[in-house]
């Protein structure tokens, strides 16, 4: 818009959890010393393979279809790993993908 970029949606849990993709998420937790948790990775899917743009160590913006999109509570899973409690039971379901409209009124 006017030369500005800018984010209006998301889609959630749009992509299979390929090889590629775990052993990025893998790479990325252990090249950032101290990084655990809920963390968001960007990338770009190029022919050759994901290519990280940026990593936040924090909840973002895709959090808000999480829960609707895999049918499991995150913060639970985050806390049960931080306290050694035992995680949380996992439906079998296959998931879906959601999209949130982030400037829709």
């Amino acid at each position: 818009d006017r030369g500005i970029v800018g984010l209006a949606a998301i889609d959630v849990n749009c992509e299979a959890v390929t090889a590629p993709l775990q052993a990025l998420a893998e790479r990325v937790a252990t090249a950032i010393p101290g990084l655990n948790g809920y963390f968001g990775i960007d990338y770009i899917q190029a022919a050759a393979g994901p290519i990280v743009v940026e990593v936040n160590p924090r909840v973002t913006s895709s959090y808000a279809g999480l829960r609707a999109a895999l049918e499991l509570n995150a913060a639970e899973w985050v806390l049960a790993a931080a306290t050694g409690g035992p995680a949380p039971s996992k439906k079998a379901h296959r998931g879906q993908a959601v999209r949130l409209n982030l400037d829709a009124p």
